[in-house]
Formats: C-alpha cells, structure tokens, sequence
C-alpha cells in the first residue's frame, strides 16, 4: 500500500534548510597555493615495522634500522616516505699508543637516514604502496666518522685516531610527504621510542599509537 507523507510548513522548511546544507558539504577546501588540505590529509601509513640484526654489543649496536611500511590513500600522486632518528654514533679515541684512555664517546648522529620516492606507477589501483626504507650500513658511517668528524672535537687532542663502535638509537621515524622532497608538515608519521638505547629490539610504538 502506498502512503502519502505530508509535510506542513515547518517541515518543508527543515527539509529546504537540510538540502542546503547538503550542497555547502560539497564545496571543496583548498588553499592558495600548493596542493589542497584534502590531498595533505588524506594519505596514512596503515602498517609499520622496524627490523635489526641481532645484537652482539652491550651499550651501543654495530646494526643500522630498516623500516617497512605500507602507505595508503596516495592517489595518483607523487609523495617522499622519509627514514629519520634522534641517534647518536657511538666512537673510539686511540692515541699514537693505540691506547683508549676515555672509552667510548656519543657523537650526535645525522638527522637523515634514508628517502624513498613514491610514483603514481608505483602505486596500486587501491591508492597504496609499500614503503622499504634501509638506513646506510656500518661500512659508511664509518667512512663517514673518519671524513667528517675532527679528533680534537671529541677526543683530548687532534692527535688521537677516531673510529666507530657503534651507534646509539633514542628514536626512528618513518614519515610521509607530498611531493618529491621530504619538506615541510608530513601527511603522516610513525616514531618508535627505544627504551634502551643500545639495544633497538627495545624501539616500539608507545601504547601502539600512531604520531598523527
């Protein structure tokens, strides 16, 4: 049976002032310049892990981070996922004696540690791509000390040699960018908080969450 619903006068106006509404929620926001805050807002890391290689240091680790992640909500866009970490790179003054009278020193790591580009044919027709981040290795850094960092820094004088131990991790992010550079505000990140310094089997999400 059909039934016939009136509306009296108040209720053609509630329905007038609902459609309204309806056609505003469809305006679409954006700004002057640069992509729209949809496009900013939209992409997510769904999953995220970190994997060492087993430890065999107590204090400091020779083992550099490799974080994977799955990134959805890309579109047909370009974005930047970004490896980076509050570390420190853990080091050796040896004087002409090939004596080490101070122990192990903290040096301030770099702030980078890897970027991976992200392609519109890199993503799939569900708007999602993987995200494979592998900090350099232990040979580099090491070349890196001996290149970059002054004995006479961190050591008692400028006669003592510098190596590398080791490194220290506090915390690793893996984040995501729109664009082609890791610059700016991420569309979302991911940090993992080590307990222990020394030891990265300790870095994990606190309580699971998610930075955004």
């Amino acid at each position: 049976m059909h039934v016939r619903r009136r509306f009296g006068p108040l209720g053609g106006l509630a329905l007038l002032v609902g459609v309204l509404i309806a056609g505003c929620s469809q305006v679409p926001v954006g700004q002057a310049s640069g992509p729209s805050l949809g496009i900013l807002s939209r992409a997510q890391i769904s999953f995220s892990s970190l994997s060492f290689t087993a430890l065999s240091n107590p204090g400091y680790t020779p083992y550099v981070p490799t974080a994977k992640a799955v990134a959805k909500g890309l579109g047909n866009d370009t974005w930047t996922s970004a490896l980076s970490a509050n570390w420190n790179l853990v080091l050796m003054c040896t004087n002409n004696g090939n004596n080490v009278p101070q122990g192990a020193v903290n040096y301030p790591g770099l702030n980078s540690l890897a970027q991976q580009l992200i392609t519109p044919d890199q993503i799939d027709k569900n708007g999602t791509a993987p995200i494979d981040l592998r900090s350099q290795n232990f040979s580099y850094w090491d070349t890196w000390v001996s290149t970059n960092v002054d004995p006479a820094s961190v050591c008692p004088n400028a006669n003592y040699t510098v190596s590398l131990l080791g490194f220290q991790w506090n915390t690793i992010t893996i984040s995501l960018y729109s664009g082609d550079t890791a610059t700016g505000t991420p569309a979302d990140s991911v940090t993992f908080v080590c307990s222990d310094p020394g030891d990265p089997t300790t870095c994990a999400i606190p309580n699971g969450k998610k930075n955004s």
